[in-house]
């Protein structure tokens, strides 16, 4: 992913950005179909997927579950990260943590 993020400090929504595009964007901005997410409506027990941004740019959110067959009553989520030294992939091998030495970021 290129981004993710916790919208609110409840764990109700969470948004990611995944580069799909093949070649991918020259100008490093995703396109609107890039957009992802999970939003729970506490009112209503409702799960939502986003589906990309809509024709405002917000994200276009899909109920993925029903109020007449299922209630969801908590929904919290967690984003976890974990740095991944590069380092010894590099011409010159370096060592996590020293400057200049690439991480990736990994998300789960």
């Amino acid at each position: 992913p290129l981004l993710v993020s916790k919208s609110d400090t409840t764990g109700t929504v969470m948004t990611f950005v995944y580069a799909q595009g093949t070649p991918y964007s020259p100008t490093g901005v995703p396109d609107s179909g890039e957009y992802r997410g999970f939003k729970w409506d506490k009112s209503t027990g409702v799960l939502s997927l986003a589906l990309g941004l809509g024709a405002t740019l917000q994200p276009n959110w899909q109920p993925i579950t029903d109020p007449d067959s299922v209630t969801i009553t908590n929904f919290d989520v967690s984003v976890v990260t974990q740095s991944v030294s590069l380092g010894q992939f590099c011409e010159n091998a370096c060592n996590a943590g020293t400057p200049n030495c690439p991480v990736q970021e990994v998300y789960r």
